[in-house]
């Protein structure tokens, strides 16, 4: 009998350690699987996580896109607007440099007047030394002579001109005449033949 107790003991016991192990075997793969599943559910849980900040960066990345573009076209125009600035202040240049030679010009004009005038103020100044030396009767004279000779060119450029004048003046009347002969001739009873000779 005791070895059936031995035998049905060594029996329970190796039942027991065979659902033990049965047990343990089924709480490890229970515990692997529940290990599996919360390594995939965290798995997902990135790869969600990884799509949301790649859509976010690819959110960010077309704002920046979007901003670059507004920032360039900025730039752009202002480098319009500084290019045309820029040509403006270069024809502005240009014209100031023109009207500060034509005022060198006018100046260096000026001077020269003023040097004839300082010229001629002597000369007068001379001529009136010369006057306030002379008597009366000499300054009468020497103005005579003055206004005369003055007087003479005077005289003699519009002699020439009225003579000029005169000659054109005849030469118009005397075509007249001829033309209004030639149209009384032509008109008489010899206008066959002043034809044919003409």
């Amino acid at each position: 009998m005791d070895e059936a107790l031995l035998i049905e003991g060594v029996a329970v016991l190796a039942l027991g350690a065979l659902v033990g192990y049965i047990a343990r075997h089924y709480v490890a793969l229970s515990r692997r699987g529940s290990i599996e599943a919360d390594i995939e559910e965290k798995l997902l849980a990135a790869k969600r996580e990884a799509h949301a900040i790649e859509e976010e960066a690819l959110t960010k990345a077309s704002d920046l896109r979007e901003e670059m573009k507004k920032a360039e076209d900025r730039i752009i125009k202002q480098e319009e607007r500084l290019d045309k600035r820029e040509r403006e202040l270069a024809s502005r240049d240009d014209e100031i440099n023109k009207e500060l030679s034509s005022l060198r010009e006018k100046g260096k004009e000026l001077s020269t007047l003023k040097e004839k005038l300082e010229e001629k103020e002597k000369s007068i100044s001379r001529e009136l030394e010369k006057v306030a030396s002379l008597s009366s009767d000499e300054a009468k004279e020497l103005l005579l002579r003055r206004v005369t000779r003055e007087s003479e060119e005077d005289l003699q450029s519009r002699a020439l001109k009225l003579s000029r004048d005169g000659e054109k003046i005849l030469e118009d009347k005397a075509r007249d005449i001829l033309v209004s002969s030639i149209y009384r001739i032509a008109n008489g009873p010899i206008a066959s033949f002043m034809t044919s000779n003409v």
